[in-house]
């Protein structure tokens, strides 16, 4: 393992296996204090940025309850030289627990890792429209999310 990669590898090792075994401490566990999750393609009335390892946290517990992941593929995985920055092309296959629909997304991730190889930024490029239709529609998708965030 390349000093380059060292942090991204050490991601990709771990980080989705933790959401396959529903270990949503273990993910949270590659997060800074103070990082962060944003996603930009966002619908109306879903969170835009989850601030702060406690807050990832929050809005991480109840994800074991509505989703059952089956498998994860990286399709690519690059780092720049300083190995602080990535970026990741991954899909899942999965369900989501409230309906019994699939949940097969597609993602792109871009990463900052800090010097200690924790997550300061995680900014998230999925498919809302997938996750709609796996809810049933885009309001009780944002609800099931949303619910016990505030």
């Amino acid at each position: 393992m390349s000093k380059e990669n060292a942090y991204l590898e050490a991601w990709l090792k771990t980080a989705l296996n933790c959401l396959l075994v529903k270990n949503v401490d273990g993910w949270v566990d590659h997060w800074a204090e103070d990082g962060r999750i944003e996603f930009p393609f966002a619908p109306a009335g879903y969170v835009t940025k989850v601030e702060g390892k406690s807050a990832i946290a929050d809005y991480m517990a109840s994800f074991p309850d509505k989703f059952d992941f089956r498998r994860f593929d990286v399709l690519t995985a690059y780092s720049d030289a300083s190995g602080q920055q990535a970026v990741v092309e991954f899909t899942c296959k999965g369900t989501a627990l409230q309906t019994g629909l699939p949940y097969n997304q597609h993602y792109l991730a871009l990463l900052t890792f800090d010097a200690a190889g924790k997550i300061l930024v995680y900014r998230d490029f999925w498919n809302p429209l997938v996750a709609m239709q796996a809810f049933g529609s885009a309001e009780q998708f944002i609800h099931s999310i949303n619910d016990g965030l505030h």
